[in-house]
């Protein structure tokens, strides 16, 4: 099972930065705005796992999240946000369907846990799917 994970953020230093970090581990692409998220994910996916950055320009990161979950209900979601408020958590949950709110900056090993936490959700997700 090709399980490519797709984090998303309109920095570019930070997608360089967390891809150098988890290549080893995982299958990285990236994308720098909801736009050519939802473009990869129609033509490149599914996506075992879609890490998106909160603020972005056009469409924030739940409403990128929420746009997942209804175009790939199996993709696990998780949320980067440099956002204190904690609306934006239950939001990111709620509205975006994210399985962890992680606060930037954050942890390569935190965010590399959580990817792993994330396929092995998606794995589930998908065995349970075709089985029925």
């Amino acid at each position: 099972m090709d399980e490519k994970i797709l984090m998303v953020d309109d920095n570019e230093n930070a997608l360089k930065a967390f891809q150098r970090s988890l290549r080893k581990d995982f299958t990285i692409e990236v994308a720098k705005s909801a736009g050519e998220a939802m473009q990869r994910i129609k033509t490149e996916g599914p996506y075992a796992v879609v890490v998106s950055d909160m603020k972005m320009p056009g469409a924030n990161g739940v409403e990128l999240l929420a746009l997942v979950k209804s175009m790939s209900p199996n993709t696990v979601r998780i949320m980067l946000t440099g956002d204190a408020e904690q609306q934006t958590a239950v939001d990111a949950i709620d509205k975006g369907g994210a399985m962890v709110v992680l606060k930037k900056p954050c942890p390569v090993s935190k965010l590399k846990n959580s990817i792993l936490e994330g396929l092995q959700v998606y794995r589930h997700n998908v065995i349970n799917d075709t089985a029925i």
